[in-house]
């Protein structure tokens, strides 16, 4: 009689806590964007505008040098102190992205090639100092926002 009642409740401790668990799993990220004509006539997918969506605001942040924004987005600059941050862009004028290339997104992580250029501060020069870069970039989701998770520069 009691390995039965210690056999009837271990099944309905194991049975509530895998219903919980699985309950308590989080759904993956719906993109919410919507895919968009240009003004070309060209398509621009809902993954790709997630991506632009969430990388113009990292862009802006390092023009108008706000570590504040920069540390939400980049994660993997969190540790640094404002100063130090702030300092390894001091020779970014501005950054500008030109666009985004292979975007994919497999329910987890946003990925793409992003093309972007930053114009340097370069004393004793004249004119623009404008360098193209190529990068691939990933995002995940922390809380309601996209955050960087991987940045590895091609050229």
């Amino acid at each position: 009689m009691i390995k039965k009642c210690l056999l009837g409740i271990t099944f309905l401790l194991v049975t509530f806590f895998s219903i919980n668990c699985v309950s308590s799993q989080q759904a993956p990220y719906q993109i919410t964007s919507q895919p968009l004509i240009a003004k070309d006539g060209t398509a621009i997918a809902a993954e790709e505008r997630e991506m632009i969506r969430a990388l113009v605001p990292f862009f802006t942040a390092i023009t108008n040098k706000d570590a504040k924004t920069i540390k939400e987005i980049n994660p993997g600059l969190r540790h640094l102190p404002d100063e130090q941050l702030l300092a390894n862009f001091a020779s970014v004028k501005s950054y500008t992205l030109q666009g985004v290339e292979n975007v994919s997104y497999d329910g987890e992580k946003l990925r793409a090639v992003v093309l972007y250029s930053a114009e340097f501060i370069k004393p004793g020069t004249i004119g623009t100092n404008i360098a193209p870069y190529q990068s691939n970039i990933g995002l995940e989701r922390e809380g309601e926002t996209w955050v960087i998770s991987e940045w590895r520069q091609i050229k």
